[in-house]
């Protein structure tokens, strides 16, 4: 618990630092300001193929399996945590984004845009964008909850996996201009903080989520499989 509350401030940190001092001349990487573009085009299907529809739909198929196995199989309730965790990190980012009123990269003058660059305050008042945090890359952090399902060893190998995905989607994302590497740090922050949550949820509710489960379960037996005859 305490490397956990540590990375998330180091996290903290490093997107106010990212946000202050990275953001633009680490975009410039990606802009090509001579013939306007990314060095990654978001339309080419191979890339978005890899780094962007297939996690997405790998994410979701996780949630579906991890709910199926909280409803189906005995002592299910940590699975039911876990699997609603999951399922709130990509909410709280999407609630984030439609309020942070922050530009994407692709939409700012300097970048080949029409927008101008405001503070982050300012953007809260008056911006219209719809880019931060990163919402894609929850995807991929997002599946930081995961990580309460194994023992201590696991457990880094889970960090690791989810971190390292997160970040190839994030990468993705930065250059072909959709988001800044802010948007990216912010969305893991948050998707790590859930993971903690997920932790002391699991404490408190994985006892009595089992014995509700496996009352539905009963429940569930006793419905009749068969139609009933017509005779």
């Amino acid at each position: 618990m305490r490397f956990s509350r540590y990375f998330l401030l180091s996290v903290f940190a490093i997107t106010v630092g990212c946000y202050l001092f990275v953001d633009q001349p680490f975009q410039s990487f990606f802009f090509d300001a001579f013939h306007n573009k990314w060095v990654l085009n978001a339309k080419e299907p191979l890339p978005r193929l890899i780094f962007y529809n297939i996690p997405k739909n790998c994410f979701g198929c996780l949630i579906a399996l991890l709910f199926l196995r909280a409803f189906i199989l005995p002592r299910g309730g940590r699975f039911l945590v876990v699997a609603s965790m999951v399922t709130l990190t990509p909410i709280i980012v999407g609630f984030l984004k439609l309020i942070s009123g922050h530009e994407c990269p692709k939409d700012l003058l300097q970048f080949g845009g029409s927008q101008t660059h405001l503070a982050f305050l300012d953007a809260i008042q008056v911006g219209a964008g719809r880019c931060f945090p990163a919402g894609h890359a929850s995807a991929g952090f997002g599946l930081y909850p995961v990580m309460a399902l194994f023992s201590k060893p696991r457990k880094w190998i889970v960090f690791f996996v989810v971190t390292l995905l997160g970040n190839l989607m994030a990468f993705y994302q930065v250059a072909n201009g959709n988001h800044f590497l802010s948007h990216q740090i912010a969305t893991m922050g948050l998707a790590f903080a859930t993971y903690m949550v997920t932790e002391t949820l699991l404490k408190k509710l994985s006892n009595p989520l089992n014995q509700v489960l496996a009352t539905v379960q009963k429940l569930v037996r006793k419905i009749p499989l068969k139609p009933p005859s017509l005779d």
